[in-house]
């Protein structure tokens, strides 16, 4: 008979062992990632199956290491009580391997199917994704090193001897292999070890999960853009619009400017895609997430930016049919369809495209493929592809826009409404009926728009169903408050105001309501029942009420002493409220005064348009005695060319030197391109 082994050199067996299974584990991940940047990983369900193989690697390693310690404990029990049990190998060995690959298997599971609504609870209570793996990674290999400690100490004291009273050491005493009994230095120097592969495989989980993973916010010099095609061109030939060479003097100048203006903002698409904002040289691009999280090259906004702005060339196609117009807005259009959910038709505030032009499915930073209506996202996407289907008749344009449209009627809320995004949980604030941020308007004016351009009756009956969704929850929540029985608040949950976020409370909404108004308003115009009418003289009294109106001693507006509004009205009292958005967790939720300081990125206080909205209803009601016919040719009726020119003229001297249109901060801004271009379009369309 052979002598027995050495215990350090059997350890080292079973330590390289188990080594060299993490290892392939790792090594399977690395490769996948390495080879599947976008053909594989586009697929949500292996993108979430691959985060919780990434979070796995350091438990299952874990579950191998305190195995191989159990057979070594084991083992050397049987050195001092050599006949082992007759079933022991069972349970020492086969119990255990297969209580730890059902444990992996359940894991995997759970992450593949349950890790999406797992990040989105941590995003919204500011966790990032990877500080949770880390901290779960972390939290596991605690657990098995105490498992591991407990488990040598029982050998040391003989409490297993009461559950099995024979060890597994048959198994490998087959092959021959001795370790002599276990010793307290052993079970110290096990401990160590034991630590070691702990801390190593937690920081192996780390960094294959930082390596493999797409990264969410950009770190480097963005840079512009070539430009799309040449100036020269344009400007030296002949355009497709004849009568706009024969322009000259002032007009030339205008023609001129929406020329370069348009040339120059193609330097800031990327991919096909443009940004909310960007810096004057180029290094950084923004969207709504600011500048604590960058945009990628390839990557662009879609809340505003990319719609917004391909819009003009749009627009600019229609004054000047030169194709190189509708080449920036079909590769726009280009960009929004392949970042276009995959699994609903949704978009997100952001796409990000592959350098192989391939989209990111989800993006990175919306792991539960939600649907965005809030600040006019998913509208403004979808309205921009029935654009371009109008102008260009591609049914592509076409069909992914009623894939789009088709994921709103299933999120569409029984009795009418949308949620504020989807794939969130009942009782999550995203999930209510929202007005706000012309959530629900911004809506009801692509169904109008769906049903003008593709002629689907399905489309206005939906805005009808919000138009009844407004009749019936107007006034909901005022108490003994009889004036605001005519308001309407920002978000509702079972038809009454409800909680959004910390900072904003129920309550009624000076916006939401003159909104609410201009909703059915129109909607009284398309359909002619005047049951849309009845509910807005309540509204427009409250509005207008001593209480509600309050004096600009802000400098809010340029008129000092001007009436304006506040966002929000306590419920009962009228109170306005500013939310205390500042520090959220102070515990103090809102207050009764207004100090600019405290808008802090959200607006409290201001006109808010909501004077047009007024005026324009005055002039349907007390002018036109309610008469479609002559309301809507007033309201259409074309500005004088004059007032035009005066617009145009405005537009082109705000440009700054670079030739971009800035922003109040200095920034390439996307609304302020489109607001000046677009002036600037709306005139030569008038005289040419």
């Amino acid at each position: 008979m052979k002598s027995p082994s050495k215990p350090g050199r059997s350890l080292a067996t079973l330590a390289v062992l188990d080594i060299a299974m993490a290892s392939i584990l790792v090594g399977v991940v690395v490769v996948v990632a390495v080879l599947v940047d976008g053909p594989l990983l586009v697929a949500p369900s292996y993108q979430q199956a691959f985060k919780g193989l990434c979070c796995l690697i350091g438990a299952t390693s874990g579950g191998l290491y305190v195995h191989a310690f159990a057979l070594i404990g084991d083992i050397s029990r049987d050195q001092a009580d050599p006949q082992p049990g007759k079933h022991a190998w069972i349970w020492q060995g086969l119990v255990p391997v297969a209580f730890y690959s059902a444990l992996s298997i359940a894991s995997l599971v759970f992450f593949s199917t349950s890790a999406a609504s797992f990040e989105s609870l941590l995003q919204e209570i500011g966790v990032e994704f990877m500080n949770a793996a880390v901290f779960l990674s972390i939290a596991t290999f605690a657990i098995i090193y105490i498992m591991i400690v407990l488990h040598l100490d029982a050998l040391r004291r003989g409490i297993l001897r009461r559950v099995a009273k024979k060890g597994s050491g048959q198994v490998l005493a087959s092959r021959r292999w001795r370790i002599p009994a276990i010793t307290r230095r052993g079970i110290g120097q096990f401990q160590a070890v034991a630590m070691l592969f702990a801390i190593s495989g937690t920081v192996i989980t780390y960094g294959v999960t930082v390596l493999t993973l797409p990264q969410k916010c950009f770190t480097d010099f963005h840079g512009f853009s070539t430009p799309a095609y040449h100036l020269a061109a344009i400007q030296a030939g002949a355009r497709a619009n004849a009568a706009l060479d024969a322009l000259v003097g002032d007009n030339r100048s205008l023609l001129e400017t929406i020329e370069h203006a348009l040339w120059l903002m193609t330097t800031t698409q990327s991919q096909g895609g443009f940004p909310l904002e960007a810096l004057l040289d180029g290094s950084e691009f923004y969207s709504d997430r600011g500048v604590g999280c960058l945009l990628h090259p390839g990557e662009f906004s879609i809340q505003g930016g990319t719609p917004l702005i391909a819009g003009v060339y749009l627009s600019m196609y229609q004054l000047d049919p030169n194709p190189v117009y509708l080449q920036v807005a079909a590769a726009a259009a280009r960009a929004l369809m392949a970042v276009q959910d995959e699994g609903n038709g949704g978009f997100y505030y952001d796409g990000r495209l592959h350098p192989d032009g391939k989209g990111y499915q989800p993006h990175p930073r919306n792991p539960i493929h939600s649907a965005v209506f809030d600040d006019n996202t998913m509208q403004s996407a979808l309205a921009f592809l029935l654009d371009m289907y109008s102008v260009t008749g591609n049914v592509t344009y076409r069909d992914a826009a009623v894939r789009g449209l088709d994921y709103a009627f299933q999120l569409e809320k029984p009795g009418g409404g949308w949620p504020q995004r989807s794939n969130y949980g009942p009782d999550e604030y995203q999930s209510y009926i929202t007005l706000n941020d012309d959530c629900m308007r911004d809506i009801v004016n692509l169904m109008f728009k769906a049903h003008d351009i593709l002629g689907d009756a399905r489309y206005m009956q939906a805005a009808e169903r919000a138009g009844q969704f407004l009749l019936r929850v107007q006034g909901n929540g005022h108490g003994l408050n009889v004036k605001q029985s005519g308001a309407w608040a920002q978000q509702y949950k079972d038809d009454q105001p409800a909680w959004a976020r910390r900072f904003e409370p129920p309550a009624m909404c000076s916006i939401d309501t003159a909104h609410a108004i201009d909703v059915l308003v129109d909607l009284y115009l398309r359909t002619g029942n005047d049951t849309y009418l009845a509910p807005i003289p309540a509204a427009v009294e409250w509005l207008t009420d001593s209480n509600t109106t309050i004096v600009d001693a802000w400098g809010v507006t340029s008129i000092p002493g001007d009436f304006i509004w506040a966002r929000l009205y306590e419920l009962g009292s009228n109170r306005l409220i500013v939310g205390n958005r500042n520090n959220q967790g102070n515990g103090v939720v809102y207050y009764h005064d207004y100090i600019p300081s405290r808008d802090y990125g959200y607006s409290w206080a201001g006109n808010y348009g909501i004077n047009g909205t007024l005026d324009r209803y005055d002039y349907l009601v007390h002018v036109c005695g309610n008469n479609i016919t002559q309301y809507i040719a007033w309201r259409d009726a074309p500005p004088s060319v004059p007032s035009l020119f005066s617009d145009a003229m405005q537009a082109s001297s705000t440009r700054h030197s670079s030739g971009f249109w800035l922003d109040s901060e200095g920034k390439i801004d996307d609304e302020q391109f489109s607001w000046n271009a677009m002036r600037i379009i709306t005139y030569l369309n008038a005289i040419a």
